[in-house]
């Protein structure tokens, strides 16, 4: 068994969708160093296995995971050991694209934050913004799920964004800039 299939087999092992994942915190603290070692001793996170490669797996199982804030700070040092060396445009290829169902987690679970961190990590080893995703870019999606607020580019996740080249001109900030100048209008004339 080589360090690749040894890192699937821990992934299968931790988690189940008939069962999730029982883990007690000792053990995910093991995952880590386990991980780390294999990281060290050559795990190639790109590999082909099981008609996906390791680290769409890992994703796949980060996300359910996250959605279930299970371990987060265990979770994240892991995402950080894959990103060492994987290939961050594994996330668009097929069907089901990836990025589009981390968007998805941002507006149904109160987890939202944890995927959110995983976007900043992201955006930090090569994500593209700007790349289109189903009908819009990674960047539109993002302000359409996380709300009013960030839209026009306030907080940190806005700024983060933008410092890693999202289109401050892209339609969903300027669709929030028309309805507050709308709603401006509206004020002034009832004065």
């Amino acid at each position: 068994m080589n360090v690749n299939e040894i890192s699937m087999w821990l992934q299968k092992s931790l988690f189940t969708p008939k069962r999730g994942s029982q883990l007690a915190l000792g053990k995910w603290e093991s995952v880590v160093e386990i991980i780390t070692a294999l990281c060290r001793h050559g795990l190639n996170p790109n590999e082909k296995y099981d008609g996906s490669t390791i680290w769409i797996h890992f994703l796949s199982l980060y996300r359910i995971l996250q959605n279930q804030n299970r371990e987060a700070v265990l979770l994240t040092k892991i995402l950080k050991l894959f990103l060492r060396s994987a290939s961050i445009d594994q996330m668009y290829w097929g069907e089901c694209c990836l990025i589009k169902s981390f968007l998805d987690d941002l507006g149904l679970h109160k987890y939202g934050e944890n995927i959110l961190q995983a976007f900043r990590m992201l955006l930090s080893h090569g994500l593209d913004p700007n790349l289109s995703v189903d009908g819009g870019t990674v960047w539109d999606l993002l302000l359409q799920k996380i709300g009013p607020p960030a839209r026009v580019g306030e907080g940190a996740i806005s700024s983060g964004f933008l410092s890693y080249g999202a289109n401050p001109h892209c339609k969903s900030i300027q669709s929030s800039l028309e309805c507050l100048s709308e709603k401006k209008k509206e004020v002034v004339a009832k004065v």
